[in-house]
């Protein structure tokens, strides 16, 4: 596409946001840590991304009944996600480490109170309770973020947009939607599964 619309001519940008993002789930194991000749089992609770199903991996353009191109991905914010966990994963386990040795100190403490083997139970007990793993994530964001960029002559058109993926699914139709000469229309698709929805916004 050229850098800029022919004369008579605007661009129309889809902007579509397919999916939803991954969500994050727990993973939890018992480590045993030997402490003055006894085996302490310690919990450890661990986040991992785990990917949502899309049906859809791109969107295609109808103008007036014509098509006129499908997205190509601009940000795939589920990859971002999980780099990100990845890279904060030494952090992660640094901190579990600290929180099982606390437990451990804990536990010790307790075989030496008077009934120890049920104090050093029930902080067991509270540990495998109580050690979370942080899930919290941005589950309203979608999976990744595409593009479109094509030029129209100035006019007012029906824009179809379609859901690809093993099949099509339209979505409903934009009609009398307006395309100014050297203007941009930009229209922005959302979509959850085979449901999606769009908008659009003409300067």
């Amino acid at each position: 596409m050229p850098e800029s619309p022919p004369a008579g001519h605007g661009e129309i940008v889809l902007l579509y946001q397919c999916g939803l993002a991954p969500e994050k789930e727990e993973i939890r194991f018992v480590v045993p840590i030997p402490v003055n000749n006894r085996i302490h089992p310690v919990h450890i609770a661990f986040p991992k991304y785990e990917s949502s199903p899309n049906p859809v991996n791109r969107a295609r353009l109808r103008l007036d009944g014509r098509e006129a191109g499908t997205t190509y991905p601009l940000v795939d914010l589920e990859a971002t996600a999980v780099r990100d966990l990845w890279d904060q994963a030494p952090e992660i386990a640094l901190r579990a480490g600290l929180r099982a040795a606390g437990r451990v100190a804990a536990s010790e403490a307790a075989r030496k109170q008077k009934h120890g083997e049920f104090a050093m139970l029930g902080v067991f007990l509270a540990g495998a309770i109580l050690d979370r793993a942080d899930l919290r994530s941005w589950l309203t964001l979608p999976r990744d973020i595409q593009v479109l960029r094509v030029s129209a002559p100035e006019g007012a058109y029906e824009m179809g947009l379609e859901l690809l993926g093993g099949g099509s699914v339209a979505v409903a139709p934009l009609k009398d939607v307006p395309v100014r000469a050297g203007g941009i229309t930009l229209v922005n698709l959302r979509s959850v599964g085979i449901r999606g929805k769009a908008d659009y916004v003409a300067f």
